[in-house]
């Protein structure tokens, strides 16, 4: 009988920021905010961890009910 090699386990984690792929070499969905084409709504100032969008004026606060910031887009 021939052994098969099992698939290495996927990462648990995963990211909801919308990158696709890992972070080795890939220049595409990235979190910079350089030029145009941005994804988020217009006015949101971050994006929380459970997917929602915060519009708080100030980093302090904002996604607080929400499981944290993933990403401050100001």
């Amino acid at each position: 009988m021939t052994k098969t090699a099992k698939p290495a386990p996927s990462p648990t984690h995963r990211s909801s920021a919308g990158s696709s792929g890992g972070s080795s070499g890939s220049t595409s969905g990235g979190s910079s905010s350089s030029g145009g084409g941005t994804s988020h709504p217009a006015g949101a100032t971050a994006l929380c961890n459970d997917g929602t969008y915060s519009y708080a004026a100030h980093h302090q606060g904002a996604c607080s009910h929400h499981g944290g910031v993933a990403v401050f887009y100001r």
